[in-house]
């Protein structure tokens, strides 16, 4: 009878202990099932991020010629308009001259031979009329050259 109730003992460990094998194992293919789907996940993770790096480099390459062409753009308008200040500053120095070499010339004509030569002289209201406008004209390219170099200061950063 002790054999029996020890070998009942035993039927009843091992049907025990079965059962916690066999739900051990479902545990384990749960598990590798999950760690399956994770490595998967994983490597779809890294590949994406592969084809975001790469993307990201391309448009990084994109915008550095793409600054590269703007300030090659920029840098040509600086050089015009450079030369159009400097156009213009030699313009209004050469007028400024011209309207003293003018005014000198009248003051060097007697009166008489004006009238008789049938041709009037510029006034100088109107000579300084034409001074004032070049002035007011070279005082806008200086500002616009301004603005201009502000913009591309600000582009710079």
């Amino acid at each position: 009878e002790y054999e029996r109730a020890l070998q009942e003992k035993v039927t009843e460990v091992e049907t025990q202990l079965r059962k916690d094998l066999s739900e051990m194992e479902k545990a384990l293919n749960t598990v590798r099932r999950e760690h399956a789907k994770v490595v998967v996940a994983l490597r779809q993770a890294e590949r994406q991020a592969a084809r975001d790096k790469a993307r990201s480099e391309e448009l990084a390459t994109i915008q550095e010629s793409a600054t590269q062409q703007e300030m090659a753009r920029l840098e040509g308008r600086l050089k015009e308009l450079e030369r159009d200040k400097n156009v213009l500053m030699t313009t209004l120095r050469q007028e400024g001259l011209l309207a003293q070499y003018r005014q000198n010339r009248l003051s060097a004509v007697p009166a008489k031979s004006i009238g008789k030569a049938g041709t009037s002289p510029p006034s100088k209201e109107s000579l300084f009329a034409v001074l004032d406008d070049l002035q007011t004209l070279g005082a806008a390219i200086l500002e616009e050259e301004e603005c201009d170099k502000n913009t591309n200061i600000i582009m710079d950063t």
